[in-house]
């Protein structure tokens, strides 16, 4: 075999298993031959890729950009980490996707505290760009992403929405979430 043939092999499975969903993934999981130690191996892979289990607070964040860089290849967008131009009052949003070359919406990512969540939540809100979602992950400070997902949905943007002219097209996921089913961002964003 020709080295050089391996790794195109390998980047050409690589770039293929990207695009797979959590449960396409578990089922080529099941198809592949070889020893048991093998798919114990490549399953918990999995299972830290789908769900994060380093809570470190330094690391939330890196991660979460490699996350939103996996998921924007997935659904065949461009990710950005630069913060996007335009905010009314100068805040940082985390970075923002495009399709086509244009900016099809703005991005938050968010593990710090229900506070730091909140307060990413008020910067999307007035930021201009009409497609809006915040990512909220894993970490020491927030252990259940779902957890604070369901009470920001229930508590705090309704609320925050009373405050706006207009409703907000916005949409709140969990990092788990969005690597499992990366097709969530695409239909949020109305991709095909």
């Amino acid at each position: 075999m020709n080295p050089s043939e391996d790794k195109q092999d390998a980047k050409k499975l690589g770039e293929m298993l990207l695009k797979l969903t959590s449960e396409q993934l578990k089922e080529f999981l099941k198809e592949i031959q070889g020893p048991p130690v093998l798919k114990k191996f490549l399953e918990e892979r999995l299972e830290d890729l789908l769900e994060p289990k380093s809570l470190d607070d330094e690391t939330a964040e890196p991660r979460m950009r490699r996350t939103m860089e996996t998921v924007a290849r997935t659904i065949e967008v461009q990710w950005s980490d630069e913060p996007p131009a335009g905010h009314p009052y100068g805040a940082q949003l985390d970075g923002s996707v495009s399709h086509g070359g244009k900016r099809i919406g703005v991005v938050e990512l968010e593990a710090k505290n229900p506070k730091q969540v909140r307060g990413a939540l008020l910067d999307l809100l007035s930021h201009p760009e009409r497609k809006k979602i915040l990512v909220i992950g894993r970490s020491k400070a927030v252990p259940d992403p779902r957890e604070l997902k369901e009470q920001v949905m229930e508590e705090v943007l309704p609320v925050l929405q009373e405050l706006l002219a207009s409703p907000p097209d916005i949409q709140l996921f969990t990092e788990a979430q969005l690597m499992r089913e990366p097709s969530l961002l695409a239909q949020f964003l109305g991709l095909p």
